[in-house]
């Protein structure tokens, strides 16, 4: 089905995961999706047998606790979109 792809899926999860207090109107205003669509992808993604598994970035089951192991990313930090040139000299 076109509207359960998983760059949707991975979009809408990840902004759930970033935005704990957030419903999912503010997601589907957020993604540019409508809200039905939203649901039914949320759904979706609930449904998935390793749903406490996923990790926001990579989206897939590797997590433990708060570190991913597919992709290495440790949740309990900060994420940062932007680099700085000064800390790479």
């Amino acid at each position: 089905m076109k509207w359960l792809r998983g760059e949707t899926q991975r979009r809408l999860f990840a902004y759930m995961w970033f935005h704990p207090n957030a419903t999912l109107k503010d997601a589907s205003r957020e993604l540019n999706l409508s809200y039905a669509y939203t649901r039914a992808v949320w759904a979706r993604i609930k449904k998935r047998k390793d749903f406490d598994r996923l990790c926001p970035i990579c989206f897939t089951p590797g997590r433990v606790g708060m570190v991913c192991t597919n992709c290495g990313a440790d949740l309990t930090e900060p994420l940062q979109l932007f680099a700085s040139f000064e800390d790479h000299s």
